[in-house]
Formats: C-alpha cells, sequence, structure tokens
C-alpha cells in the first residue's frame, strides 16, 4: 500500500468512525440515556457544543442507565458502521483510475491532513479513529468523558466531502430524478383526461396544456374543494386557475383549495391547467372546516 493509499484509508477510517459515533450518539431511540447518562461519550459531545453542566448531569444519571447503554448502543453502533462503512467502500470501488487519482491528490491536501494528525495525536487508550475499529472498539469510544474526544468529532465532522463523491452523489441524484420524471410521466399518461364537465367528486384527472373543466356539485351546504396537483410525487404545481363562474361563491384557504358557498343548492365552478406540460388534478370534497 502507498503512502497516499495508507492517507486516504486513514480518512475513510476517520469519517466512518466519527460518523458512526455521532449518529449512535445522537440517536432518538437513546434518548436520554445516552445524551445524558454518563456514558461518556454524551459528556463529551455535549460539553465540546458548550454544555458545562455535562459532567454534572452525566453523574447524576450515569449509575442508573450505565446497565443498558451498551445493550442500547450495540444494535446502532453495528448497523451504523455497517451502512457507512459499505457505502464508502462502495463509492471508492467504483471510481475510475482517473477519478481514484484525484481523490488520493485531494486528502494528500492540508485540511485532511491537519485532521489525521489531530486524531493520530488523540490518545484516549483505544485504538485511534484512523483506524478501522470494531464495534466493541467504537463502544469504548462512549465510556470515554474527555471533552476533547467531541471536539475532534466535531472537527472530523466538519471535514470537506471530497470532490469526487459529490461528483457521484449529484450524478446519481439526477439520474433518480430523470427515472422518477419518466415514471411520474407513464402514470400520468395512465390518467383520464379532464372531461369537460365534472359531477361526481372525488376526482382525479389528467390536464392537457390549457384544458379547462367544469365542476358542477348539487349542495345545499358549503363545500372545501381541495384541489391538488403534482407533477411527481412531492412536488406542488401552483401556476394554474381555479375560480368559481357561476352559482356560488369561492374563497381560497390558506392550506389549499377553496370554500365555495352555494346558491340554490348548487356550486359551479372551472379548473384550468395555465402550463405548457400536462398536470394532474385531485379534486376532493370534504364539510368545511376553516
Amino acid at each position: 500500500m502507498t503512502q497516499d493509499e495508507k492517507r486516504l484509508a486513514a480518512v475513510m477510517n476517520m469519517m466512518c468512525n466519527a460518523t458512526t459515533i455521532l449518529t449512535a450518539s445522537m440517536s432518538s431511540a437513546l434518548g436520554n440515556a445516552v445524551g445524558g447518562a454518563a456514558a461518556g461519550m454524551g459528556e463529551a459531545m455535549s460539553a465540546a457544543l458548550g454544555d458545562t453542566d455535562a459532567a454534572t448531569k452525566g453523574g447524576a444519571m450515569r449509575e442508573e442507565a450505565a446497565q443498558n447503554v451498551q445493550a442500547m448502543l450495540r444494535p446502532l453502533v453495528t448497523q451504523a458502521q455497517g451502512e457507512i462503512r459499505q457505502a464508502m467502500g462502495e463509492t471508492v470501488a467504483s471510481l475510475t483510475p482517473a477519478q481514484k487519482k484525484d481523490l488520493l491528490q485531494e486528502v494528500r491536501g492540508e485540511v485532511y491532513g491537519q485532521a489525521v494528525e489531530a486524531a493520530g495525536r488523540a490518545d484516549f487508550g483505544l485504538p485511534r479513529l484512523t483506524e478501522t475499529l470494531s464495534v466493541d472498539d467504537v463502544l469504548k469510544y462512549f465510556e470515554v468523558k474527555d471533552p476533547r474526544l467531541g471536539e475532534l468529532v466535531q472537527k472530523i465532522m466538519a471535514l470537506p466531502q471530497p470532490r469526487v463523491f459529490k461528483q457521484l452523489q449529484e450524478a446519481g441524484r439526477e439520474k433518480l430524478e430523470k427515472q422518477s420524471a419518466k415514471e411520474s410521466e407513464k402514470k400520468s399518461r395512465s390518467i383520464k383526461p379532464a372531461p369537460a364537465r365534472i359531477t361526481k367528486l372525488p376526482a382525479t384527472f389528467r390536464f392537457l396544456p390549457g384544458a379547462k373543466a367544469e365542476i358542477a356539485i348539487k349542495s345545499a351546504e358549503p363545500l372545501w374543494i381541495k384541489w391538488d396537483a403534482q407533477l411527481r410525487p412531492g412536488e406542488r404545481c401552483e401556476n394554474y386557475g381555479i375560480g368559481v363562474e357561476s352559482g356560488g361563491s369561492g374563497t381560497s384557504t390558506p392550506s389549499g383549495g377553496t370554500v365555495f358557498q352555494p346558491e340554490k343548492g348548487r356550486i359551479t365552478a372551472t379548473i384550468m391547467n395555465k402550463e405548457d406540460f400536462a398536470i394532474v388534478v385531485e379534486i376532493v370534497t370534504e364539510p368545511c372546516t376553516e
């Protein structure tokens, strides 16, 4: 193994170990047991973040929680360490020779060098964070009450992500977005186009550019017509219009949709797609609660 490869291994180990420790220590599943229970890492992290009473708080809870901390931590550490190590390993293995060369050159830089030196100098009576730690090794770090450990973990977590990792993530994200867009388009095409007149709700229709539909509902009571257009899951399309055409009055609501006041037991409204692409619109009726 070359010196550059040794440096890369140290950086990957350091980032994996610090992330594992932080992930487990901040897990909501542990609650106050780790954060305030004398598990030393909880105190070390709290002190590093400015909690001057961390040691006192930890001491008050240490005896009660000590027996449970290890049992709670082990599965969290095992899972976190395994997932992080696997993800990093797969990323490095997927690099082209040119990308690997760029990565090795980047970790030779001063920023990573200072972090590796700091982790190498820090002696907590345990294997260094730059080494490949076992689950038992990581668990022992939670017994360390030295605030320098929290400071070191924070320093490692503040390191910039290697450029090649960012590039791979962005490429993967773009690929997923394109795939999602294709699936959304395919699903959209399977939805019926909106008819000129909608008389039964709830209903979901595909509105082509410029498509307009009339919604005619028989009702003697105010109704809340909620409508939502989605290009793909989780994304909303706001630039389309819905308005009262006749037979009543409508008022937009902060939570989305319109409350319609009927006249002579009938509500008539219109909805129109103002975009230059097809949108999917879901329309439902509910008793007005606002």
